[in-house]
């Protein structure tokens, strides 16, 4: 794991070409929306890479406590609180987390993808992680 850290996140950063606006939107939003709640500084919570320890990991595992036990049959519009989730129980536990810059390029995709019943999802499972976060659910069993 890099130089010495437990848990590593990549970020795409800001810059992503080709991706659609919506999307890019999307993404903008919730790193406003997790900067805000949350009090990080990280400006890509969504990167789908993620390394850390054995050890590790298991503990950010077990202390999840919405998206750790079973995948729902709509899954990608849980994918995003996965990611959030991940982050503050990893954060709660101590553990020491790194940023690492990764290469970036969307491809389209022949997805019909409807944003809104997504991004309603989203919202409640924000609110969720949210508010088990402000009751301190997030630590270590």
């Amino acid at each position: 794991v890099h130089q010495g850290s437990d848990y590593v996140m990549g970020s795409r950063g800001w810059d992503r070409p080709g991706s659609p606006l919506a999307r890019w939107i999307g993404s903008c939003l919730d790193t406003i929306a997790c900067r805000m709640t949350f009090d990080w500084n990280l400006n890509d919570t969504q990167c789908g890479m993620k390394a850390g320890t054995r050890t590790a990991l298991h503990r950010v595992v077990q202390g999840l406590q919405f998206f750790g036990t079973e995948i729902p049959q709509d899954f990608p519009s849980t994918d995003a609180l996965f990611d959030v989730e991940c982050l503050l129980v990893a954060r709660r536990l101590g553990l020491r987390v790194s940023v690492q810059p990764v290469s970036w390029k969307h491809y389209r995709n022949r997805s019909s993808m409807n944003y809104m019943p997504l991004l309603k999802r989203i919202g409640g499972d924000f609110r969720k992680v949210r508010n088990a976060y402000l009751q301190g659910r997030y630590t270590e069993s």
